[in-house]
């Protein structure tokens, strides 16, 4: 069967239209009235989980509902809540037309990663109907948007919760966004996908371990943990596809010694020390 909502593109793109705008006005909205901004993009987050079932019209197994359909409300709740606790607070001082004009901006580039997110899903599913041309570029794409949903992800964690929360978070977050990950590829069997998640989740739980502890900020931490993200990521997909070229190893063995640098010269030791 057929998605009916891929099988003519002005579906899709009226549906994801319609919900971006709908998004942006709530968020707006909510943030005007001065609502509880969290139980509002909870809300919002569902409504993102089930408008990707219904962009998403096949019968879906246990990894697809746990990973791939969860993926955009993840990527959508923290995007909109990294922006409202970092950004929207620096927009306040222009004030007026100028804050109005910011957060929408804000708004809209976040609208625009959900319906490339959405787009995304639909095309990689149907491709497992139909031979798709854009399949390959979705891979990319996804694979861009895992690290970039990985930073939002990490920085909020750390930011708000305490040590033992943000290790459990961390590991609930990295086993659903490596089962999306691993199941966008369609080059695994389940045990593979969920054996290889579990792997990930060993090795981002104990760098997060490490860094929580560490006198590093917030944001670096997440970028080191973004970082590793990428590299595990690529490292699965080039030896599936048997392409691990000596270009691939260069580069992330660059992000590693990048990852050092971090450790090594951002630490704040003592009162006065560090940046």
């Amino acid at each position: 069967m057929k998605n009916f909502l891929f099988s003519n593109k002005k579906n899709i793109k009226l549906v994801a239209g319609i919900l971006i705008i709908f998004l942006i006005l709530f968020v707006n909205l909510a943030y005007y009235l001065h609502l509880n901004l969290f139980l509002v993009l909870i809300f919002l987050s569902f409504l993102v989980y089930i408008m990707t079932i219904v962009i998403v019209n096949f019968k879906f197994n246990f990894v697809e509902s746990f990973g791939l359909l969860l993926f955009p409300a993840i990527l959508f709740f923290f995007a909109f809540y990294f922006t409202i606790n970092i950004f929207i607070p620096l927009f306040n001082l222009y004030g007026g037309v100028g804050f109005v004009v910011l957060s929408n901006f804000i708004y809209v580039i976040i609208s625009l990663i959900l319906y490339a997110s959405l787009l995304n899903i639909s095309i990689i599913r149907a491709s497992y109907i139909d031979n798709v041309p854009l399949a390959q570029f979705s891979y990319t794409v996804n694979y861009m948007l895992s690290v970039v949903c990985s930073y939002l992800v990490f920085s909020v964690l750390f930011m708000k919760l305490s040590s033992l929360l943000v290790i459990i978070s961390v590991c609930i977050f990295v086993f659903i966004l490596f089962m999306q990950i691993l199941y966008f590829l369609g080059e695994y069997k389940l045990y593979d996908i969920i054996l290889y998640s579990f792997f990930a989740v060993i090795l981002i739980a104990n760098m997060s371990a490490l860094l929580i502890f560490y006198p590093i900020v917030g944001f670096l931490s997440a970028l080191i943990l973004s970082i590793c993200v990428y590299i595990y990521e690529g490292i699965l997909i080039h030896i599936k596809r048997g392409e691990l070229s000596k270009y691939n190893i260069f580069e992330y063995s660059l992000l590693i010694i990048l990852i050092f640098a971090c450790l090594l010269f951002f630490p704040r030791w003592g009162i006065v020390g560090g940046v």
